[in-house]
């Protein structure tokens, strides 16, 4: 019987980018789904940078954290490919929740910081992990 590798400090950040993955992707697609539903929940002043409808943030918020749900399943799954897709998706992510930051500024500084932190984990120990494809 073949002896398993022993999990290392790379392996445990490359679980918890996935996992944050899938939760960065549910937070932004249920306050992608609040901001379609509803557009009076959120409240911006008269000086932002992007003067998009709540409803479009909505949408793009969607379509972003059903990106990130998707690439933390393939992490999960050991391709080698969703490494360098999650870090993409979470660039992209923090891009929009900066530009997200007048509307619901507690929500974007965190998913911000966790996105960070996928980027970090992905970049840093995604290819120390043997991935599959």
């Amino acid at each position: 019987m073949a002896e398993q590798p022993r999990p290392t400090a790379a392996s445990g950040w490359v679980t918890f980018a996935g996992w944050m993955l899938l939760l960065a992707g549910l937070w932004q697609g249920f306050i992608g789904f609040l901001g379609v539903l509803s557009d009076e929940f959120f409240v911006v002043g008269q000086n932002y940078v992007l003067r998009l409808d709540v409803t479009t943030w909505g949408w793009i918020h969607m379509a972003i954290g059903l990106l990130l749900f998707v690439v933390g399943c393939f992490v999960f799954m050991g391709k080698s490919w969703a490494n360098i897709v999650g870090i993409i998706a979470a660039g992209v992510s923090a891009l929009s929740l900066f530009a997200w930051l007048p509307w619901y500024p507690l929500f974007a500084i965190t998913v911000l910081v966790i996105d960070v932190l996928i980027i970090f984990g992905l970049a840093a120990h995604g290819g120390e992990v043997g991935t599959k494809g």
